[in-house]
C-alpha cells in the first residue's frame, strides 16, 4: 500500500511529531511512505526531516508560498498522479485544503482515500486583527473542506467536542 502524507513543513511540533510517529509504524508494517511538504522550514526550529529520511520512501517539497501558489498545486497533483496513492493523509489546514482543492476538482474520479488528521482547534490561533476576517472566511471553507474527506481523524477528545460543535456533517474516528 502506498501513502503519501502531505503537511506543512517538517520543524518540530505536535502534528510533526505525530507525523513521524505515524510513519515509524507505517514503515514498519512496510508500507510504502512518502511526504510531501508544502512550505520552508523555519530555520530557527528543530526540523524531523532527518528522522523522517530513515522510515520513509520519499520527501517531496513544493517549491512556493505554502497554498497560494497555483504551481504548488500542479506540483502536488502531478506527485499524485505519479506516484498512484491508495491513501492520502494530510496534517493541519494549509495541507487540507490543499488536498481538498486537488480532489474536487482535479482527481473527481481517483481511486485514493483522503484522510485527515485535525490536530488542534484551529479557530482558536486567530488573531484579533484586520487579517481575522480573511482567516475566518478560510476557516469556514477549511471545514466544508472536511466533510470531502473519507475519514477524519480528532487528536484528542477535546479536539473531537470542538469539531462536532462546528459541523454535524462530518464523521470522524
Amino acid at each position: 500500500m502506498k501513502i503519501c502524507h502531505v503537511i506543512n513543513s517538517l520543524n518540530r511540533g505536535g502534528a510533526e511529531s505525530h507525523l513521524l510517529e505515524l510513519v515509524k509504524a507505517q514503515n514498519n508494517e512496510g508500507l510504502l511512505i512518502d511526504i510531501v511538504v508544502i512550505g520552508k522550514d523555519n530555520k530557527n526550529i528543530f526540523s524531523i526531516e532527518k528522522e523522517l529520511i530513515e522510515c520513509s520512501n520519499n520527501i517531496f517539497r513544493l517549491n512556493g508560498p505554502r497554498m497560494f501558489n497555483l504551481f504548488s498545486y500542479f506540483e502536488l497533483k502531478n506527485i499524485i498522479k505519479k506516484n498512484e496513492y491508495d491513501i492520502i493523509h494530510s496534517h493541519q489546514p494549509r495541507s487540507d485544503y490543499m488536498i481538498y482543492i486537488l480532489k474536487k476538482y482535479l482527481f473527481t474520479k481517483t481511486l485514493f482515500k483522503w484522510i485527515v488528521s485535525i490536530h488542534g482547534k484551529y479557530d482558536s490561533y486567530l488573531d484579533n486583527n484586520f487579517k481575522k476576517v480573511f482567516k475566518l472566511y478560510f476557516f469556514k471553507k477549511l471545514i466544508k473542506s472536511w466533510t470531502f474527506a473519507d475519514s477524519v481523524i480528532v487528536i484528542s477528545h477535546e479536539v473531537e467536542i470542538w469539531l462536532k460543535n462546528l459541523t454535524k456533517k462530518i464523521q470522524h474516528m
